[in-house]
């Protein structure tokens, strides 16, 4: 069983390893939106991105790997409008990239003096 997970493994690596390295030619402005889309919309418009917020050329191997990690606490709209406009971004430089938002909670220490 072992040997067929590997070998499945294998040709997912080979088939993305035989691309070449990816040409940067992103060109011109960029479209910046600040409109907050619902979370069902932002997922049609970026449906290419994977589980996990995860994105990574299928055409060409990618020569930088990022993480982008997101503090996120209360700001759904301001998530929302982020989210419309990075992943784009990020897309049009070819970048194989991880968007992580992380919630940030607030920890209040409590100190008893007896």
């Amino acid at each position: 069983m072992t040997a067929t997970v590997n070998r499945a493994a294998d040709r997912e690596i080979n088939t993305y390893t035989k691309y070449r390295y990816c040409r940067w030619c992103a060109v011109g402005l960029i479209n910046v939106s600040r409109r907050s889309p619902s979370y069902a919309e932002l997922e049609r418009l970026n449906a290419n991105v994977e589980v996990g917020g995860v994105w990574r050329p299928r055409t060409c191997r990618s020569r930088d790997r990022v993480a982008l990690v997101v503090p996120y606490r209360d700001r759904d709209a301001h998530l929302r409008t982020f989210l419309d406009n990075i992943h784009p971004f990020l897309q049009r430089q070819q970048l194989h990239y991880a968007v992580y938002v992380v919630e940030q909670v607030a920890v209040i220490i409590i100190i008893i003096i007896r």
